[in-house]
């Protein structure tokens, strides 16, 4: 079976200055939400504004800001509170960035594609027996209020789409700030988060590669 072709931002930098890798900080922490974006993450990037070349950012929370373990979904981020949060991201940004930068904002996943794509699936820990699927699974850590996402890692449809409402909500909040807000050391753009998109592509590529 031939490999897929692999492609990437990274590998068109690479490909653009092979000394682009000596020159790439990774921020993300898992669980982070826009809350912790503004308030540590931000906080720990190594530029010197004056010295240092301009850089490429990506924004993408991918769905921190509509998860959580508890069996409601009131924690979730509002759109209000994402539109505070993303402004002082940026205004943090402008802060330390060279001018000339540019920052990416991803909007959030729709999360739904975990269930649609698993829920009928095997499970690893009933893989002894087959009696576990990933719908059993993902009830069981909603019992036990330990879900990494009880919005989107749920058998209730109704949980799901009110969760995936609430990542359309936030998601055009990025839109919106992408299209209104300017800055004085960066342009700021916004793109759909292309999970979906990419999936397709996989999956078709290695049904032509077997």
């Amino acid at each position: 079976m031939e490999r897929g072709h692999g492609d990437s931002i990274y590998l068109k930098l690479w490909e653009r200055n092979h000394c682009n890798h000596r020159d790439y900080q990774n921020l993300a922490k898992n669980g982070a939400d826009s809350f912790e974006a503004n308030s540590k993450l931000i906080k720990s990037m190594a530029r010197d504004q004056k010295l240092d070349q301009p850089a490429l950012v990506f924004y993408s929370l991918v769905g921190n800001d509509v998860c959580q373990a508890r069996p409601d979904l009131s924690d979730m981020t509002t759109p209000e509170e994402m539109h505070k949060n993303v402004l002082e991201t940026l205004k943090g940004l402008d802060e330390r960035l060279p001018n000339g930068s540019h920052v990416i904002l991803i909007g959030l996943v729709d999360g739904r594609i975990l269930y649609d794509s698993l829920h009928n699936r095997v499970h690893p820990i009933g893989s002894l027996r087959n009696d576990v699927t990933y719908e059993k699974f993902y009830d069981f850590m909603n019992c036990l209020q330990i879900s990494p996402c009880f919005g989107y890692m749920n058998s209730n449809k109704t949980i799901r789409d009110e969760t995936s409402e609430r990542t359309a909500q936030l998601s055009a909040v990025l839109k919106n700030v992408a299209e209104t807000m300017t800055y004085e050391h960066f342009d700021v753009y916004y793109f759909d988060c292309p999970l979906e998109e990419v999936m397709k592509v996989s999956y078709n590529s290695s049904r032509v590669s077997l």
